[in-house]
């Protein structure tokens, strides 16, 4: 009897929450002030802006790594944000040479760059990083 009764107090809250958004949900829709204009919408389409003008959120980095022949051991290679997100990380080895281009977040101004012990931090606003371990 008990769960009977559960069970139809579950069923009837659970109509009164639908019947309360569908009440919420089509509320007439008016303006704050009667007699205002509504200001017209702009299409995408026609925003003009300057020739120089990127909508894009993202940037292209290009990291080059310069090894030295002497360092000839392998330690993580990586690539750390000013808010200390980790952009990218690999295992490298310190004789060779590394090249790769990454699509970073256009907030990301500033990242540091370790490679072992060795750090450097770099301003990411002409698209190159070079690391070099002479």
């Amino acid at each position: 009897m008990k769960r009977e009764f559960k069970h139809i107090i579950t069923n009837k809250l659970t109509i009164a929450i639908c019947l309360l958004m569908l009440a919420v949900s089509s509320c007439k829709k008016e303006s704050a002030l009667p007699g205002t204009s509504v200001a017209p919408v702009t299409p995408f389409e026609s925003i003009k802006t300057t020739n120089n003008f990127g909508w894009s959120n993202a940037n292209k980095l290009t990291l080059n790594f310069t090894g030295q022949a002497d360092k000839n051991y392998n330690s993580i290679l990586k690539i750390v944000a000013n808010d200390n997100s980790v952009i990218f990380q690999k295992l490298q080895n310190g004789g060779s040479n590394f090249s790769t281009t990454l699509t970073i977040p256009a907030v990301y101004q500033i990242v540091t760059v370790t490679f072992g012990g060795i750090q450097k931090t770099f301003i990411t606003k002409n698209g190159n990083v070079t690391m070099n371990l002479n």
